[in-house]
């Protein structure tokens, strides 16, 4: 669902007008953004309710899909009694649903709590397959036991291109229809996060005068293609294939291409010594994965707004490999987001080291994520920047590489403190 009318300005703080009906503001518990810019499309996901698939333990596609089970049609309208009594998602601006079953009964019986006034007509699901999970061929209808006797069980992790059943999708298939599917989405006006199809650089210093580039994206989906000579990157662009060793302060551009076609945006890195010496939060390695998400910063309202991957059970990043033998000034950008994360009691399991300041720390450990702390940076005025803040320290020489660990010690998960990246520069 997306939308811009008076109850998405009543959850995201945007808008001054008080929306007609209910309260406009969201139930206790339940974290705003602040203002949005007045352009900005929200989108909401709402996951389908029980199904009877699910219960039976069915291969639930077209066939076997039967809708909702008594229980998840309660569940729903659980959700339909809350959006009714709260209206902040009245008056959104289009529904969607794949066409299966359990997801158009649920968008089906969700409607009348979106409508802007309670006399205005239920809104209609637009149903598009594009939505659909991976489909399952002749494995549909199939319980999961006649399924295993017949198609056995695919290792995608070893073998992401073998099919689920003949007539069904591959995890290799599944992922190549999301281009030509997005770019029908678009056109309908439905927009898309690009930073998982845009390249990420690691660089690193190589011999005098040099640096290293390793170039990945998150969904591993293309071509990745590149310049080095300042010109834009295009589909006849050389094809990345191993890391890159080029002249230090190369201005370096690329770019995905599936079938021709870009995926996201052209991204350009300047080979410096700086950039060499740091790493974003989408180059580092995640301690854990748990729930590792892409979350877009609440900060600035207008412009561009810095974006963090992390585990948001347990955020804590890795830097392998890092040469201590002179010693490593540290400077890590660090940014506060909205802790919107419904988790009822696996909240709990979010648990961070007690800090030793009011406002909490980043720390910094050697080899363990869970050894000795070697570095402590107050995060201090920092609590009071909407934006990015700049923490530095320094750790001492020490023989031979070292993986470095950062995470934040505090007391709540609210607001959830995020690297945003960091360089560490020898003494």
């Amino acid at each position: 669902m997306s939308g811009t009318g008076s109850g998405f300005d009543a959850l995201t703080g945007a808008g001054t007008g008080a929306p007609e009906g209910p309260s406009p503001a969201p139930p206790a518990g339940i974290a705003t953004l602040g203002p949005l810019s007045p352009s900005a499309t929200r989108i909401v996901l709402i996951r389908h309710g029980e199904a009877v698939c699910n219960v039976s333990g069915v291969c639930g596609g077209p066939i076997g899909c039967l809708g909702l089970t008594d229980r998840g049609r309660a569940q729903v309208f659980v959700l339909v009694d809350r959006l009714s009594e709260t209206g902040e998602l009245a008056g959104a601006d289009a529904l969607y649903a794949s066409i299966l079953p359990r997801a158009v009964e649920t968008a089906e019986l969700l409607a009348p709590a979106l409508r802007a006034t309670v006399d205005a007509v239920p809104m209609v699901a637009i149903q598009e397959c594009g939505f659909c999970e991976l489909h399952c061929g002749e494995a549909d209808g199939l319980d999961w036991t006649d399924f295993s006797a017949r198609f056995g069980n695919p290792d995608w992790d070893t073998d992401p291109g073998r099919l689920i059943a003949p007539g069904g999708e591959s995890w290799t298939g599944f992922v190549n229809r999301l281009p030509a599917d997005l770019a029908r989405f678009k056109l309908l006006g439905i927009d898309y996060d690009q930073v998982p199809f845009e390249p990420q650089a690691a660089v690193s210093l190589a011999m005098p005068g040099k640096v290293t580039a390793a170039l990945s994206t998150e969904m591993s989906l293309g071509d990745v293609r590149y310049t080095t000579n300042g010109k834009p990157v295009t589909a006849t662009s050389p094809v990345y294939g191993a890391p890159l060793t080029l002249p230090l302060n190369t201005m370096l551009k690329t770019q995905a291409f599936f079938n021709g076609a870009a995926l996201g945006g052209e991204k350009t890195y300047a080979l410096t010594q700086v950039n060499a010496e740091t790493r974003t939060s989408f180059q580092l390695t995640q301690c854990t994965n748990s729930i590792v998400l892409a979350l877009e910063d609440d900060y600035p309202v207008d412009g561009k707004r810095p974006v963090v991957l992390q585990d948001v059970m347990h955020p804590c990043w890795q830097w392998k490999g890092v040469d201590m033998s002179r010693g490593v000034t540290v400077a890590a950008h660090i940014a506060n987001y909205p802790f919107n994360f419904q988790l009822a009691a696996d909240l709990s399991k979010v648990v961070f080291d007690a800090p030793k300041t009011p406002e909490g720390e980043l720390e910094v450990r050697l080899d363990s994520c869970t050894g000795p702390v070697a570095l402590s940076l107050p995060i201090g005025k920092a609590a009071n920047n909407p934006g990015l803040s700049l923490l530095s320290g320094q750790l001492p020489a020490m023989p031979g590489t070292h993986d470095v660990c950062f995470s934040f010690a505090q007391k709540t998960p609210k607001p959830e403190w995020a690297l945003d990246d960091v360089r560490l520069s020898a003494r």
